[in-house]
């Protein structure tokens, strides 16, 4: 099946990389989204960052030469973006909402110049990468980093989990030791309650620090429960595999971690992969339309090596949820059809593990 699969997401994503906006003979980018159910106005930032990665791997996979100038168009366009302020990504604007997406702009920004960089051989690439998480600092109380919004240089430690996990997956490329001490003492307060799990198994979406912005956000969240219990419950589940693709990439950087072999792990592993789960994604705007599980899958699969019969079953499912055949993309049914087909670059993250870190 994943032969199969990997050569459909490959004509899918060749049929979107042709539909890529030229700026000039060197310059390209991929048309923005909405940040799918949130209807942020974005920048092309986000999505040019997914396609990025998706036609660098595409290119080591298939050595294709015509993928390799998309690839190169799109770096080039990343390297000298006009969506820059104060070192930070402008990823998107509307009022109340900081410009950066938190934490987890930067972590896009990263993750596609390290792998584009490794792969197209740029050092250019990998320079600017660490120039973008060098402006981020590390809150040695929260035990987190800290966002920067370019709209007004405010700095606040970003209480999102899932921000906080992608972010550390994407500078864990980096391998730095410096680095690396940070994301280890991340990890140290994830296994010691700063990430929570649910009896269910399913991962709670807020960061638990014990700062006093931690504690009134913790207040906050439990009258959220009290409040709108059944929405609260949709988004985790929504995001619980978006939360474990990032911990399956920290897994093969710190395989030794003892977040990794704890009951907390296990429970929420165990959660992912069961029947009842799969079931609770149907009809969730966070799931299918949104935070794809059949792209989730098949990494967080590889790393744990837990059974692939989810990888098959959503599949299907989103293929005939979302998949549209005229057009050759992830478009139907979803607010944000952009970045939903953008996202296959998750799946193509699991081949870039599998070649660059897990030796398959």
């Amino acid at each position: 099946m994943d032969n199969k699969v990997f050569h459909k997401l490959v004509d899918v994503s060749k049929y979107s990389l042709a539909a890529q906006y030229r700026l000039n003979n060197e310059y390209s980018c991929m048309g923005a989204g909405v940040n799918g159910p949130y209807y942020d106005l974005e920048t092309p930032l986000r999505n040019s960052a997914h396609w990025l990665i998706t036609a660098a791997v595409i290119y080591q996979t298939e050595n294709d030469d015509v993928i390799r100038t998309d690839a190169e168009r799109l770096l080039n366009y990343l390297l000298d973006n006009p969506h820059m302020r104060n070192g930070v990504a402008i990823h998107r604007q509307k009022p109340g909402k900081d410009w950066c997406n938190g934490v987890i702009g930067q972590a896009w920004m990263i993750e596609a110049l390290l792998v584009a960089g490794h792969i197209l051989n740029r050092a250019d690439a990998v320079g600017h990468a660490w120039q973008l998480a060098s402006t981020y600092s590390f809150s040695s109380s929260a035990k987190a980093w800290v966002k920067i919004d370019p709209a007004n240089g405010k700095q606040r430690v970003d209480y999102t989990l899932n921000h906080q996990l992608w972010y550390a997956a994407a500078i864990a490329m980096l391998n730095d030791a410096s680095v690396n001490k940070q994301i280890m003492e991340f990890l140290d307060a994830l296994n010691a309650g700063a990430m929570r799990i649910r009896g269910s198994g399913v991962i709670k979406h807020l960061l638990y620090t014990s700062t006093f912005k931690g504690l009134m956000l913790r207040l906050r969240y439990r009258f959220s429960e009290l409040k709108s219990w059944d929405a609260v419950i949709t988004k985790e589940v929504g995001y619980h595999l978006y939360n474990l693709h990032p911990l399956a990439r920290l897994k093969c950087h710190f395989p030794e971690h003892a977040i990794f072999q704890s009951p907390l792990m296990k429970s929420a592993l165990d959660t992912a992969f069961s029947d009842d789960f799969v079931s609770l994604l149907q009809n969730n705007k966070y799931a299918y339309p949104y935070n794809s599980p059949a792209f989730e899958y098949p990494l967080i699969t590889s790393v744990f090596q837990y059974h692939a019969d989810n990888c098959e079953k959503t599949w299907h499912t989103q293929v005939l949820e979302t998949f549209d055949e005229e057009v050759r993309s992830f478009s139907r049914n979803c607010p944000d059809p952009m970045t939903l087909n953008a996202r296959v670059y998750e799946w193509f993250l699991n081949t870039y593990y599998d070649k660059n870190y897990l030796g398959s």
